[in-house]
C-alpha cells in the first residue's frame, strides 16, 4: 500500500464526500469495488505498476458517511454521482478504463460512451496478467 494517496472530494451538491484511493502512474484505471467493500490489496498495487489506479468507495461504504448513499435515489443517480466524481478527478469520461463487476459492468458503456463493454469487465483479470497490453486489448 506504499504510495497510495487518499482523496476526499465533495460531490452531489456537497451531500456526499467521495473517498478515493489513488496510486501509480500511467493511463487511468478506475476500479469500482464489489460487495466486499473498498479494500486496497496487493492486486491494486500490481495494477498501479502500469496504471494510475483510482479506487473510489461507493457512497455509504468505507470511510464515507454511513448514510451518504441516501442522497441517491437509484442506480442512475449512482451512475451520475460517478460521472461527476470522474469529472472532478479530471478523468476523460470518453476513455476511462473501468474495472468492475455487477451493475457497473453492464451500465458503464452506456454511461461513459468511450468505454467499451470489454474494457468494463473485471473477469479478464482472473488470469493475473497486469500488463498494459493485456489490460487494454481484449
Amino acid at each position: 500500500m506504499a504510495g497510495v494517496q487518499e482523496r476526499t472530494i465533495s460531490v452531489w451538491d456537497d451531500k456526499i464526500k467521495a473517498h478515493v484511493k489513488v496510486a501509480g502512474a500511467g493511463p487511468a484505471l478506475v476500479f469500482l469495488h464489489g460487495g466486499w467493500g473498498p479494500q486496497w490489496t496487493p492486486f491494486h498495487d500490481a495494477l498501479a505498476s502500469d496504471f494510475t489506479v483510482y479506487a473510489p468507495s461507493h457512497p455509504g461504504t468505507g470511510a464515507s458517511e454511513p448514510e451518504s448513499h441516501r442522497a441517491l435515489d437509484d442506480m442512475w443517480d449512482l451512475a451520475l454521482f460517478y460521472d461527476e466524481l470522474f469529472d472532478k478527478l479530471g478523468l476523460d469520461r470518453r476513455s476511462p478504463d473501468i474495472r468492475s463487476a455487477g451493475w457497473s459492468r453492464a451500465t458503464s458503456p452506456r454511461i461513459f460512451p468511450g468505454a467499451s463493454e470489454s474494457s468494463c469487465s473485471s473477469t479478464r483479470w482472473a488470469s493475473g496478467s497486469t500488463s498494459r497490453r493485456s489490460a487494454t486489448t481484449w
